[in-house]
């Protein structure tokens, strides 16, 4: 697969690279004391080392600075994990997770690999897309 920065709107590499990640939120729907120290605990750096520790095979990764690197499965995450926790990198979310399934893990994915992996035009890689949106 090659990557064509140039075909990337609005990008600018003068400063570090943007990332595009996915990821969990911890999110709360009751105010009670168990409720946040659970929360502080999938916070913490011992839930991301011990997370770590039983992810067999990879495919893990935490940005939480407390993380010991070693801890995690695969040379790759072990990268991961360091850019993801270098205060100098950008990260942005997609919105794919927002959309219906078929869509979002579909065509919305694959159809933005093939406009940046190949010579896929900006109008027929939108226009996949939008067909692929449930009609109800």
């Amino acid at each position: 697969m090659r990557l064509d920065m140039h075909r990337l709107p609005n990008a600018r590499f003068d400063f570090h690279p943007p990332i595009l990640g996915g990821g969990e939120f911890v999110a709360a729907f009751d105010e009670r004391p168990e409720v946040a120290a659970f929360q502080a605990f999938l916070a913490s750096d011992t839930w991301a080392n011990e997370k770590a520790k039983v992810t067999e095979g990879g495919g893990w990764v935490s940005a939480n600075s407390g993380l010991d690197v070693e801890n995690l499965a695969t040379d790759f995450d072990k990268l991961a994990s360091s850019v993801l926790g270098d205060p100098s990198s950008v990260i942005r979310f997609d919105a794919s997770d927002l959309m219906p399934g078929e869509v979002g893990a579909g065509t919305f994915w694959t159809e933005m690999v093939n406009w940046i992996a190949s010579d896929k035009s900006d109008q027929d890689v939108l226009d996949s897309i939008e067909a692929s949106w449930p009609s109800s």
